[in-house]
């Protein structure tokens, strides 16, 4: 990152976004009141902060501290994350994107309304329940979450997350987190069509956002095989003709290109009563020696009217879906390492406790305010590395000779 002000920047970036206050306001101090070594607002701050700047470990917060100030134990810090209630951040996280609603940084990008990414994430992977609502698979247990990303928008930022209870799965919890997040946003106008993969697809999921006068896209595969038979018996006769191309771009080493087909022959069919258009898009790869090939094809259901979105608008639409993947859970797994570096892991496996939940709403807090910042606030685009370092200058600054010589004048 070549741009020196950056750091200066951050602070008063940092500043103006009230993130810190926010977290501190809205936690509880589950400690004994005798005691108390530490502030609360102070050990709270440790662990937003640890959190922004992407520390692998509490051991690793510890440190921080001694750079911030007074150092904290990281077993001090482990028994306060083990015991902190973690549902008020939710709100905080959708303050945060209210934030950026009023600041009119969320705009839609190369569309005519906001779209919406939900999908499916984990978060921890062990050998132990370590949360009440980690799901057991084999010998392992995982701690899965849904995720609402708005991808329309530049930075990209997720509006609203919910832990996946162990009993069910991403379609049978999503009647639950869609009231939730209609409930949430229902005086925002942030978004009108909302992209599922095939997880979600379903009559009774695509009912529910149509009821509310949304648009779905849903990407159909053999869960659905009637649905996908008709599909293909549509779309695929046309495919040689389609309507919009991407241009072709240089991934991992090879030109590729993106090819949509679509017909409204689909609308009403097996009684999906909502649908209007059945999409294809084509993934093409061209050789070396000029040959093209089709190694992908992914068909989507949509409720939406013929003429709401252009041929080429439509790719950029279900491009943006792939972001949810190659955006926030991409950031969250590679910048925050996050299904592999978790905090503290509740090994005792007390109900009341949810480390996991209360580091991830941490960690989405800062993948969030970072985003916007990297992708909206500077004018240079810095890699998600070098916004870490600079971050670190400016939330851990190393004290310069001359104040470690005044610190040590007292002593002789």
């Amino acid at each position: 990152m070549k741009c020196r002000r950056i750091p200066k920047r951050l602070r008063r970036f940092l500043s103006n976004v009230g993130l810190l206050g926010a977290v501190t306001k809205a936690l509880k101090d589950p400690r004994h009141r005798k005691g108390r070594q530490w502030a609360f607002d102070y050990l709270v701050e440790l662990l937003l902060t640890g959190a922004l700047v992407q520390a692998r470990s509490l051991a690793e917060v510890e440190r921080c501290s001694e750079q911030v100030g007074v150092r904290v134990p990281d077993s001090t810090l482990s028994y306060l994350l083990a015991r902190i209630d973690p549902a008020p951040l939710r709100e905080v996280l959708r303050d945060n994107v209210r934030t950026m609603i009023r600041s009119k940084t969320l705009r839609p990008e190369g569309l005519p309304f906001g779209v919406l990414a939900i999908d499916g994430k984990t978060s921890w992977t062990g050998g132990h329940a370590a949360d009440v609502e980690a799901q057991q698979q084999g010998n392992d247990f995982t701690l899965r979450w849904m995720r609402a990303v708005l991808t329309s928008a530049r930075s990209r930022p997720c509006i609203d997350q919910d832990v996946i209870p162990a009993k069910t799965n991403e379609m049978g919890h999503f009647p639950t987190f869609w009231k939730a997040l209609r409930r949430a946003y229902s005086r925002a106008d942030l978004f009108a069509l909302v992209t599922l993969d095939a997880g979600y697809s379903s009559k009774q999921n695509a009912k529910i956002i149509d009821d509310d006068g949304c648009g779905y896209l849903l990407r159909i595969k053999g869960e659905q095989p009637t649905l996908l038979a008709e599909m293909k018996r549509l779309l695929l006769p046309r495919a040689g003709q389609p309507e919009a191309v991407s241009p072709w771009e240089s991934v991992k080493g090879r030109q590729v290109q993106h090819r949509l087909v679509r017909r409204r022959e689909i609308a009403g069919f097996d009684d999906w009563a909502h649908s209007r258009q059945a999409w294809l898009v084509q993934t093409v790869v061209r050789h070396k020696d000029g040959h093209e090939e089709v190694v992908m094809e992914r068909y989507y259901l949509t409720n939406l009217l013929w003429n709401a979105l252009s041929a080429k608008q439509i790719l950029h639409v279900v491009r943006g879906h792939w972001s949810i993947e190659n955006d926030c859970n991409w950031v969250l797994d590679v910048a925050w390492e996050e299904d592999t570096t978790a905090w503290a892991t509740n090994a005792g496996e007390v109900a009341t406790h949810h480390p996991l939940r209360t580091l991830s709403w941490l960690r989405m807090l800062a993948y969030n305010v970072l985003g916007w910042l990297l992708r909206v606030r500077l004018r240079s685009r810095p890699t998600w590395s070098a916004l870490r370092d600079a971050l670190r200058r400016v939330l851990l600054p190393i004290p310069s000779a001359t104040e470690m010589e005044l610190e040590l004048l007292p002593l002789g």
